[in-house]
């Protein structure tokens, strides 16, 4: 079958050298999952791995523009940062 094509986004990911910090939790023995939790040694997970996963990233500059105050539901309508709403619209959200 044929290759599925890839999409063109309109706003580029962030470069690797810009995604956060990610590793490998523990597999057994967490008390507390708002710890790290991370193995010993550390395994860091790559940039690479999370986007075999599926996860995108881009950086924002969140003081650029005034978000909405919490809301529940929340209606992406309302958000005004052009760069969000592109990506939003890119991924069909």
């Amino acid at each position: 079958p044929p290759e599925p094509k890839k999409q063109k986004m309109s706003i580029e990911e962030s470069p690797d050298s810009e995604w956060p910090e990610a590793w490998f939790m523990v597999e057994e023995g967490v008390e507390n999952q708002k710890q790290m939790n991370r193995q010993e040694p550390n395994k860091p997970a790559t940039v690479e791995a999370l986007r075999g996963l599926g996860i995108k990233y881009w950086k924002m500059d969140a003081d650029a523009f005034d978000y909405p105050v919490k809301a529940v539901p929340w209606d992406p309508k309302d958000a005004v940062d052009p760069r969000l709403s592109a990506i939003r619209d890119d991924r069909g959200y």
